[in-house]
């Protein structure tokens, strides 16, 4: 984890995050998305009560007043004033998250590194070796899966959630003369008509 610590100047209302070598001052937008009271985070989940997306995008933050070491009252030019507890923020700093380091695509990539085998996803070694090649690639190709319809959904729910559509959980796309959707045409998807 990197070292992180925060300076406060309250003559000027700011507030900056020392990382290591660097630092940053923190925008007030990021800093009222974060409020702690019980009227804007769920105390038990830790989740917000309120849509961030509906903050001032110019939102400006007007006061720092010390509380206690690491709490501080701030307040902002949309009216919110609040208690922070800074050392909630640590996790937002925290650089390592234990995932491997993405590698970039380069002309000499070999392209085999993509690919796993449908048969290696059911071992826990073989999931792992997948795993990294995802996150390290950001791409994986799975050879072998099974001719089925929704064999698809097999893959897919090894890697996370499948959010159900007004499709259903999975899409067959196929040719059907004469349809009136684009999607059972023999045209190409990708293409734009205009």
């Amino acid at each position: 984890m990197s070292q992180v610590r925060f300076s406060v100047n309250e003559a000027e209302a700011s507030i900056q995050a020392h990382i290591d070598a660097e630092i940053f001052e923190l925008p007030a937008l990021w800093l009222r998305e974060r409020c702690q009271d019980e009227a804007h985070l769920d105390q038990i989940t830790q989740q917000r009560l309120f849509d961030p997306h509906q903050l001032e995008d110019e939102i400006s933050l007007l006061k720092v007043e010390k509380q206690s070491d690491m709490q501080y009252q701030l307040t902002f030019s949309d009216g919110y004033s609040g208690y922070y507890d800074f050392t909630e923020f640590f996790a937002d700093f925290d650089s390592y998250d234990g995932a491997p380091t993405p590698t970039p695509w380069m002309s000499d990539t070999d392209k085999q590194d993509f690919y796993v085998d449908y048969d290696d996803l059911s071992s826990d070694s073989g999931m792992l070796e997948a795993l990294e090649t995802f996150l390290t690639k950001g791409a994986l190709i799975v050879t072998n899966v099974p001719n089925k319809p929704d064999a698809v959904l097999d893959v897919a729910t090894q890697f996370g959630q499948v959010r159900e559509t007004n499709f259903g959980k999975y899409f067959e796309v196929y040719t059907r003369p004469n349809s009136n959707d684009l999607a059972y045409r023999s045209v190409p998807l990708g293409t734009s008509y205009g």
